[in-house]
């Protein structure tokens, strides 16, 4: 039987009201994941360091640490940086969102959110970074192969920084591999 991981989703806002009907609509996803609501960005990244969670669905306007700033916190922590972050604002002020996406948000939804953009905004961010792991993965297995290979090949290819060419003394062929 395979065994299903639920996947962590971190929900992020100051309003007491406004988290209760986040948690209200996301009923149905507690089957796949494993939800966590806190009200403000301290607990964020407390829940983050505890859980390791797979999303992050933040306020911007929150007093002491705003959404921005966890966002940076987030991005600028070597194993938090790959974390997807939605952002969810009450703001109609476009230059808070672009700044939002310019800070390394991955998406963003305004207040009042409606539940199936949520859940499918969520389930794009989880499959985005579901490659992004796997392209992750196979780049790691390319170079332990490329490691492994050149110890094996290295009677019987050259591998520089030089271009494809016939090396004169010996008559054999270089071959240039670019990491």
């Amino acid at each position: 039987m395979t065994q299903y991981i639920k996947k962590r989703i971190l929900f992020v806002d100051d309003e007491p009201n406004f988290l209760d009907g986040l948690r209200r609509l996301m009923r149905s996803q507690r089957e796949i994941w494993d939800m966590y609501f806190v009200s403000n960005s301290y607990e964020a990244f407390d829940q983050i360091c505890k859980t390791g969670v797979d999303a992050v669905i933040s306020d911007i306007m929150m007093p002491c640490m705003d959404g921005f700033e966890l966002l940076v916190k987030i991005r600028s922590t070597e194993w938090t940086k790959d974390i997807p972050v939605l952002i969810l604002t009450g703001s109609s002020e476009n230059h808070l969102k672009q700044r939002a996406l310019d800070m390394g948000a991955t998406d963003l939804l305004n207040k009042p959110v409606n539940r199936e953009d949520v859940i499918a905004r969520i389930n794009s961010m989880l499959r985005l970074k579901a490659y992004q792991d796997e392209i992750v993965a196979q780049n790691a297995l390319l170079e332990q192969g490329l490691r492994n290979g050149r110890r094996s090949w290295k009677n019987h290819v050259w591998i520089s920084s030089g271009v494809l060419a016939k090396q004169p003394s010996i008559g054999t062929m270089k071959l240039e591999i670019i990491l």
